[in-house]
């Protein structure tokens, strides 16, 4: 269960980028990928490390759209040397609708 929740939690709403330190909202020039998911699945990054949605859908979010995801469905984003980073920062808005009870802390 926690590797599920750790995987939808990651790809609700992916952001990587090759930063060591902090990255500037503003500054997306040194992203190696960003995904909106405003609709598709399609990196807003210089990089076009598009993703691949396998059954996730869209739905509204706090600001726009983003992925609806109920345990089954994955966003996948395929291999690319782009990719290949040693150090990067993985930010994520997400919004769980229910927490399965296995989750909760006890």
């Amino acid at each position: 269960m926690r590797q599920r929740l750790r995987r939808e939690f990651l790809t609700a709403f992916l952001c990587i980028s090759s930063l060591i330190g902090q990255l500037q909202a503003t500054d997306t020039t040194r992203l190696v990928g960003y995904w909106r998911f405003e609709g598709d699945f399609t990196d807003s990054s210089s990089y076009g490390n598009n993703a691949i949605g396998h059954g996730a859908g869209f739905s509204v979010g706090r600001f726009g759209y983003g992925i609806l995801l109920n345990g089954i469905e994955w966003v996948e984003v395929p291999d690319a040397t782009s990719l290949d980073l040693d150090d990067f920062t993985i930010e994520a808005w997400v919004r769980l609708v229910k927490v399965p009870a296995e989750a909760k802390p006890s």
